[in-house]
C-alpha cells in the first residue's frame, strides 16, 4: 500500500498552496449556531483496499503466503447536518468497488498436489458511513474538518478468479505440470477457495478534509472493518478471521 501515501501527501500540498489564498476573519474554533443545518453533496473515492487474514497460521499447509492490496474506487452522496460551526454529523451512501489479490503456496501431497495457487477477488457492495465531523476555519475560504464514526457495508455481487499451479512425478518418473484457472462467486459461494465472504460487514472510519471556498471538497479516509467477514462454514474446524481495510482519497462537490 506504499502508493497511497502520495494521497495525504497530495493533501497537505494542496492545502498549503490553498490557505494564503486569503487571510480571512473566520474564528478558527467557531462555536457558534451552524450557519447550515443541511449540506449535501457528491463525490467520488479512490485508492486501495486489501483483506486482513489469518490463513498462514490456520492452515499449516501453508508454507508461504503474499496479500496485495488491489485497486478501490467509487462514488456516492452525503448529508451533512450543521450541529454548531465547529461541529457536525454527516452519513453518506456510497457505491464502492473493490480489488485484492492473494498468493499462497503449499506443501505437495498425494491428496492434493497443488503447490502454489493465485486469488484474485472483486467485489460491489453499498457502503453508509455515519460520522462526527469537527471543523476548524483556517480563514474564510478554508474548513478543515476531522471525521470519525462508524460504517456500514452490504455486498452486492463479485467474484473470485482461481489460477491454480501443482506438479508431481508420475509412475513412470516424468515430473507433471497442471496449470488450471476457475471462476467463483465472491459472496457465500462454497467453491471459493478457503472461504467465501459473508455480504454484510460494519467497522470503524476515520478520516480528513479540506473545503475550499463554498463548493470543492478533497479528502483522505480509512475504513477498517471489526466483523469477521469469513464465510467457513464449508470448511470444517478450521475458522479463518478475515477483515476489510481500504484507504481512500475523495474528491467532491457540495451544493
Amino acid at each position: 500500500m506504499r502508493h497511497l501515501h502520495s494521497i495525504p501527501a497530495a493533501i497537505a500540498i494542496i492545502l498549503s498552496a490553498i490557505v494564503p489564498i486569503r487571510s480571512g476573519a473566520a474564528e478558527f474554533f467557531d462555536t457558534r449556531a451552524a450557519d447550515r443545518f443541511l449540506e449535501i453533496g457528491v463525490h467520488g473515492l479512490v485508492g486501495t483496499s486489501t483483506l486482513l487474514q489469518n490463513y498462514q497460521g490456520t492452515y499449516p499447509a501453508i508454507t508461504d503466503l503474499h496479500m496485495s492490496a488491489g485497486f478501490a474506487g467509487g462514488a456516492g452522496a452525503s448529508v451533512t447536518f450543521g450541529l454548531r460551526n465547529f461541529l457536525a454529523l454527516g452519513t453518506e451512501l456510497n457505491f464502492m468497488a473493490r480489488n485484492s489479490r492473494i498468493a499462497m503456496a503449499f506443501r505437495g501431497t498425494e491428496q492434493m498436489p497443488t503447490s502454489a495457487i493465485h486469488l484474485s477477488n472483486r467485489s460491489y457492495s453499498f457502503e453508509v458511513p455515519v460520522y462526527i465531523s469537527v471543523r476548524f476555519n483556517l480563514s474564510d475560504d478554508v474548513r478543515w474538518n476531522l471525521q470519525g464514526g462508524f460504517f456500514y457495508s452490504l455486498g452486492l455481487s463479485g467474484s473470485q478468479r482461481q489460477s491454480m499451479f501443482s506438479s508431481y512425478i508420475n509412475e513412470l518418473g516424468q515430473m507433471v505440470n497442471i496449470y488450471e484457472t476457475a471462476k467463483t462467486g465472491y459472496y457465500n459461494d462454497p467453491e471459493a477457495f478457503i472461504n467465501s465472504m459473508y455480504r454484510s460487514d460494519w467497522g470503524l472510519m476515520a478520516g480528513t478534509s479540506i473545503d475550499v471556498w463554498r463548493h470543492v471538497t478533497v479528502g483522505f479516509r480509512v475504513m477498517f472493518g471489526l466483523k469477521n467477514v469469513s464465510n467457513d462454514s464449508e470448511s470444517g474446524t478450521a475458522n479463518p478471521r478475515v477483515r476489510n481495510l481500504a484507504a481512500l482519497g475523495t474528491v467532491g462537490w457540495r451544493f
